[in-house]
């Protein structure tokens, strides 16, 4: 869980998380690059109640991709799920995206364009077409035919992600697409 001013959201996302989870075994690594508003505390507060709680204070150091790539990193599971801390994404399909990956799968995208996905208020209009158009873009220019290669919610095998981490580039703040091209 890549943040940065999320105090107010992590508590409440590893509560959706552990009830979209059930029982199965998770880690809930927060990375964050050292928020003035707290957020690191909170997740701290959080870890000593709950063991599966980790947080990466990360200082001097910014950028959602290379926080990614330090949380993914930082857990030897063998499936992970990437998810902004700002409540966007719908936590209840992580199982329906482990079982996609269980069964083979090399990496499952929540989709905010396809199915029942929408942006919902998250993105303004001139934000949402600006999405929509790199979508397209990156459609064109890598050849895969995904339909939200931007989405910051990914599910993946891990022996995938270790076999391209090297090529990823720590730069920027869309890594699924990087991910992707690699």
């Amino acid at each position: 869980v890549p943040s940065y001013n999320e105090r107010d959201n992590v508590a409440l996302l590893y509560e959706q998380v552990t009830t979209a989870l059930g029982g199965i075994p998770f880690e809930f690594i927060v990375v964050d690059d050292n928020s003035p508003d707290g957020t690191v505390g909170v997740v701290r507060e959080l870890a000593q109640q709950h063991a599966n709680v980790r947080a990466i204070r990360r200082i001097g150091r910014r950028g959602l991709s290379s926080a990614v790539i330090e949380g993914i990193s930082s857990t030897s599971a063998p499936y992970f799920a990437v998810i902004d801390a700002d409540l966007q994404h719908d936590e209840a399909i992580l199982p329906t995206m482990l079982e996609m990956a269980m069964a083979g799968d090399d990496i499952v995208v929540g989709t905010r364009y396809g199915g029942e996905g929408s942006v919902g208020a998250g993105l303004s209009k001139a934000r949402e077409a600006g999405s929509r158009f790199a979508t397209l873009l990156s459609g064109i220019l890598t050849g895969q035919g995904l339909s939200d290669p931007m989405s910051g919610f990914f599910l993946m095998r891990r022996d995938v992600f270790d076999q391209i981490a090297p090529s990823l580039s720590d730069e920027g703040f869309k890594i699924l697409l990087d991910i992707i091209v690699s």
